[in-house]
């Protein structure tokens, strides 16, 4: 995968994802610092965070806020994506990133399991990581 990596401004960046997401309106948004600027690949990186935020407000339980965090970290710089939802066994956390993985919980979905795979493979190229954690495995 050939990047093309530039400074980008984290909120703005973060906005122009959300704005094309349905149920917005339960998204919260946390950036640290507000005016925190990172290097990447903007059109790659949008389709990683973007499918983990739809993913997050798909898999959450109606009404409740999906949190979506950036901030910089030891690692260098971290986005999360934390929801309210049925969760996942070990096993589907250890398969995600799998292509053509499906979780029990998105089998009645309209999903063909290469969401969570093009995620990690963009973190990857972002010498980054794709980490999954339940709490209700």
């Amino acid at each position: 995968m050939a990047l093309s990596k530039k400074e980008i401004a984290v909120r703005p960046f973060l906005q122009s994802i959300i704005q094309h997401l349905p149920s917005k309106d339960r998204l919260v948004v946390n950036i640290t610092p507000q005016d925190a600027t990172i290097i990447a690949d903007d059109e790659y990186l949008a389709i990683a965070i973007g499918n983990l935020i739809t993913n997050g407000l798909k898999y959450s339980f109606p009404d409740t806020p999906v949190t979506v965090s950036a901030h910089h970290s030891s690692n260098g710089f971290t986005f999360s994506v934390i929801n309210e939802g049925v969760g996942m066994s070990d096993d589907e956390i250890t398969q995600s990133g799998v292509i053509y993985f499906r979780a029990d919980s998105s089998k009645d979905t309209k999903v063909i399991g290469i969401g969570l795979y093009l995620t990690k493979k963009i973190a990857a190229a972002h010498n980054g990581s794709l980490r999954l954690q339940s709490q209700n495995n």
